[in-house]
């Protein structure tokens, strides 16, 4: 009996949170609070990789609000490494329902002063049960809820990285230094990310060898590698394939929590990657990173040298990369691709035999780097 008046209850307060987002989100109607809560709300449900690409921009709200409260909402994945930035509380959440805006309620309640908004427009009628002074956004991608954004900040119709555009929400400069840094490296050691789980997003066995060999060659001697799959090139296959050598080889592919990613990155000297969120984690981390772009727009998601110690290698102007938006917002500068297998019979993109200019990369970085560890 219990249970049951317990899930009536459940599904009473349910019905009462949606007519209410409904109803409110429609009038355009906010409690505000009456005075200032020295709160901040941060609404961010990106994958890994846009969200530590936030990184400057959560430090840039930390310096402005120094003595205030910041609260980020992230996916539940993510939120393991949440402690990670100058954050005072993260709530993990997959969808704005009703557990969710509880979370973000109790977390200050007595409201907030600002929320941002990242690139999720699909929580802004949940913000509008909630005591909010200002609500900042780029405009909502679908137009429905634009009404809902206090100051709606005007998504960058000219070339920009990823980081100086959300910090174009805070209308603050563009941090230098990298924002997160944990980088303790211990000479010798690097980390190969072999992809993610899409095949457009993986190395293949030639570039493989390639990678460890040129890694040998500038006195490496304990490599790492990770990622998300070890059965399409296994630990045999690269070993019977590297020439002779006294490289230590350690398999971690599919065996590594993000928090043990985390503590790998931090100790290596370098991280080679295809574009994936670790190649985001690193970067925000301080871990000099060499990234092959592959699908991705050097100007969106490679020119961050100045808040990371990174190289990026891309191949240009390729007609295959055709998406023109990110996270719903179109702009005609935007030139990226999201297939999960290429469809053409070569991949442009991450070519098999790594050019001369790869290389030239990977050694201004290593020379980089060792300067910075003696």
């Amino acid at each position: 009996m219990k249970l049951l008046a317990s899930r009536i209850q459940n599904n009473a307060a349910q019905l009462i949170y949606y007519a209410r987002r409904v109803l409110q989100s429609s009038w355009g109607w906010r409690s505000r609070p009456n005075h200032p809560t020295h709160a901040h709300l941060i609404i961010a449900p990106l994958f890994m990789g846009d969200l530590f690409m936030l990184a400057p921009f959560i430090q840039g709200l930390r310096k402005r609000k120094p003595n205030d409260k910041l609260v980020l909402l992230c996916l539940p994945g993510p939120a393991e490494l949440g402690d990670l930035f100058p954050i005072d509380q993260v709530i993990p959440a997959n969808s704005p329902n009703l557990d969710a805006r509880n979370s973000i309620q109790a977390a200050s309640p007595q409201g907030y002063d600002t929320c941002y908004v990242i690139f999720s427009g699909a929580w802004l009628r949940t913000l509008a049960t909630l005591p909010i002074k200002k609500v900042v956004s780029f405009p909502d991608p679908k137009g429905r809820c634009t009404h809902l954004i206090d100051e709606m900040v005007a998504f960058p119709s000219i070339l920009t990285p990823l980081p100086e555009i959300t910090l174009k929400l805070l209308q603050c400069p563009y941090p230098n230094i990298p924002p997160l840094d944990r980088w303790a490296p211990t000479p010798g050691n690097a980390v190969l990310h072999m992809g993610a789980r899409n095949a457009a997003r993986q190395l293949t066995l030639t570039q493989t060898i390639q990678l460890i060999t040129a890694l040998i060659d500038r006195g490496i001697t304990t490599i790492r590698l990770t990622g998300d799959s070890s059965e399409i090139i296994s630990l045999d296959q690269i070993t019977r394939n590297l020439p002779p050598h006294n490289i230590h080889l350690i398999d971690l592919r599919t065996k590594t929590t993000l928090k043990d990613i985390f503590e790998i990155l931090s100790e290596s000297e370098i991280l080679v990657v295809v574009d994936t969120g670790i190649a985001h984690l690193a970067k925000a981390i301080g871990t000099p990173t060499l990234v092959l772009l592959g699908q991705s727009q050097a100007t969106l998601f490679g020119m961050d040298n100045n808040f990371s110690r990174s190289r990026h290698f891309e191949v240009n102007d390729l007609p295959c990369r055709k998406k023109k938006t990110l996270h719903g917002l179109k702009a005609d500068w935007i030139m990226t691709c999201n297939a999960k297998v290429c469809p053409l019979e070569t991949r442009h993109c991450l070519p098999d035999l790594l050019p001369v200019g790869f290389y030239k990369q990977l050694d201004t970085l290593l020379k980089e780097t060792r300067m910075g560890i003696q």
